[in-house]
């Protein structure tokens, strides 16, 4: 399927602007500063999060913010140099509880490649790094858990925002008890270079989420609403995707234009 025949124009203009804005003028969109912008629209005072990914602690302290002093952050980063700043955070919150694991569908220890010349590209196995040349990825030791084993630790979750470069169906896999049990909106990224380390294709995404009866959308509120349109989006310009369950969004409209307080997502 082309871009022209997606058949939800919203959608189709949106990635048509983007890649022109790439192609002919070098343009690359802030998809970091979007996402956190697109926390600020649903993120309600209260809500439990968990961070999977926390790298410096960008996203983890907007969370933070967000959810106020009654809400809670579990924060997951198993680089060392970068845990270290999500340390400080958890000593200026007592509503933030810092993991220095990765998480994946198994438990025990494993290789995790911190890469020297790009940090946000370390993950549990080597991938399609962005420059090759200073990559430098360097493999130690870490633990392994899974969501569902610390289910009890975590308790009940609005929001899982998953960034671990390829292994996001592991941890998902390993959060499938989790996921049907809160029911959470989900923040991924999902990119060729990352998940075909794992042995992914584009589609598996998509029928994971499809399979809990979740709704896929961009960071832009447009819905991608079959498996055609999904592969006719992932990978063209960008890698970030929300999954919204069934219940909590009407799927004929722009995401942003639903009203704050989503039905079902508290509780």
């Amino acid at each position: 399927m082309s871009i022209e025949e997606l058949g939800r124009p919203s959608l189709a203009e949106t990635l048509k602007v983007l890649r022109m804005l790439r192609d002919t003028f070098g343009v690359r969109m802030n998809y970091d500063q979007i996402q956190l912008n697109g926390y600020k629209k649903i993120v309600q005072t209260g809500w439990r999060i968990v961070d999977v990914g926390a790298h410096d602690g960008r996203h983890t302290a907007e969370f933070l913010r967000l959810v106020g002093p009654t809400g809670y952050v579990h924060a997951f980063e198993p680089i060392p140099e970068k845990f270290i700043a999500i340390q400080a955070l958890e000593a200026a919150h007592i509503n933030l509880k810092t993991h220095n694991i990765a998480l994946s569908d198994v438990i025990g220890e494993a290789e995790f490649f911190v890469v020297k010349g790009a940090l946000e590209e370390s993950g549990l196995r080597q991938r399609i790094y962005n420059n090759q040349e200073i990559a430098n990825p360097i493999a130690i030791t870490t633990s392994v858990k899974t969501l569902d084993a610390m289910a009890d630790t975590i308790g009940k979750v609005d929001l899982l925002k998953i960034d671990v470069e390829g292994a996001e169906l592991n941890v998902l896999n390993g959060a499938n008890e989790l996921i049907k049990k809160s029911r959470p909106i989900i923040y991924t990224e999902y990119g060729c270079g990352a998940y075909s380390s794992y042995g992914r294709n584009a589609e598996d995404l998509f029928l994971f989420f499809s399979d809990l009866k979740y709704v896929a959308l961009d960071l832009f509120g447009n819905v991608i609403d079959s498996l055609s349109c999904w592969k006719s989006v992932c990978d063209y310009v960008y890698w970030d995707y929300i999954f919204v369950p069934n219940e909590k969004i009407d799927p004929s409209q722009n995401f942003w234009s639903i009203p704050t307080k989503l039905p079902g997502t508290l509780g």
